[in-house]
């Protein structure tokens, strides 16, 4: 007994090992290949704050991504100024995504065919690995939110600098607070809300209150230009899949609904991303992610995710049209 479970959990051990290599090569290449696009961006920021003060650098830090959200820069503005190459630093912190994944999946009993397959295949993992950098590093620190959910203070402190790192974050507390009122009505709870909650929401506001507008009008716009089928249907195709594996249908249509509205007035470019992640959340833990949902998605992502590694090695931009 004792032998079969070192067995188990030395090939956890391995297929993680191999996932991570895997991750940190492949970081390293496409890296290489990612320099058009948002990495154009990133790219000139990270060197041009090089050498600088912490003040001096986030005005220039500003002018190059034109955004007010600081964790991304004060960790870029950090490494860059130890001389840290850029594409070490984003494999490096691909991989802590990943592994941050893992722990979650092992706690959640997800079967290891499929963490792979995710982490080889997924699309939106791409989209955090090379192009939607500040992005990547909000789910990493809402990732160690959720895995440290039981330690308060971690919990809280994660969830903050994942908003920090972009305002995108927000949504998911959002939606847990507006699904679970139920479990809010009690003196101490809204208490907490009144005089913690709210204050930190405004004056999060406050500060990103210009960022947030031009934000809100860019995606608008965008969204603007579609009709609201073609900006809500990918939510609701996860919404039906979702209902396949839980009985809280009425909660699942509420978050799903939700979701939707984000959706019809941002566009579903970064919106869709936030309904596969509520599918996984209850495909991934029935029959450890080996159901129909899970594998036709992982499918569908894995064409994705071709169009998207052969647009970065032949055109620099994963999103070349």
């Amino acid at each position: 007994m004792k032998l079969a479970l070192n067995r188990g959990k030395l090939f956890d051990v391995v297929i993680y090992t191999c996932c991570v290599i895997y991750v940190f090569i492949v970081s390293i290449i496409l890296s290489q290949f990612y320099t058009e696009g948002d990495q154009y961006i990133y790219n000139n920021a990270y060197d041009s704050i090089k050498g600088q003060s912490l003040l001096e650098g986030f005005i220039n830090y500003k002018f190059n991504i034109n955004t007010d959200e600081p964790m991304h820069f004060l960790i870029i503005w950090f490494f860059s100024n130890l001389g840290f190459p850029k594409y070490l630093l984003m494999a490096l912190s691909n991989v802590l995504l990943i592994s941050i994944l893992y722990r979650i999946f092992l706690r959640w009993n997800v079967h290891l065919f499929i963490f792979g397959t995710i982490v080889i295949f997924n699309f939106y993992l791409y989209v955090l690995f090379f192009a939607a950098e500040r992005l990547k590093f909000g789910f990493i620190f809402f990732l160690f939110s959720y895995y440290y959910f039981g330690a308060t203070i971690k919990k809280y402190l994660y969830l903050v600098f994942s908003f920090l790192s972009h305002v995108q974050i927000l949504i998911f507390p959002f939606i847990f607070l507006t699904s679970n009122l139920n479990n809010f009505f009690s003196f101490k709870k809204v208490l907490v809300v009144v005089f913690i909650g709210l204050p930190f929401c405004l004056g999060i506001g406050y500060y990103m209150f210009d960022h947030l507008l031009v934000k809100y009008i860019a995606y608008s716009d965008l969204a603007s230009n579609k009709n609201i089928f073609l900006n809500t249907w990918q939510v609701f195709l996860f919404m039906t899949l979702t209902m396949l594996y839980t009985n809280k249908w009425v909660k699942i249509f509420f978050i799903f609904f939700i979701i939707a509205i984000f959706s019809a007035f941002l566009g579903p470019e970064r919106i869709t991303m936030i309904a596969f992640i509520y599918f996984m959340y209850y495909g991934l833990q029935i029959n450890r992610g080996i159901n129909f949902g899970v594998l036709f998605s992982s499918f569908y992502y894995s064409i994705k995710t071709a169009i998207f590694v052969y647009n970065i090695i032949f055109f620099n931009n994963g999103f070349a049209e």
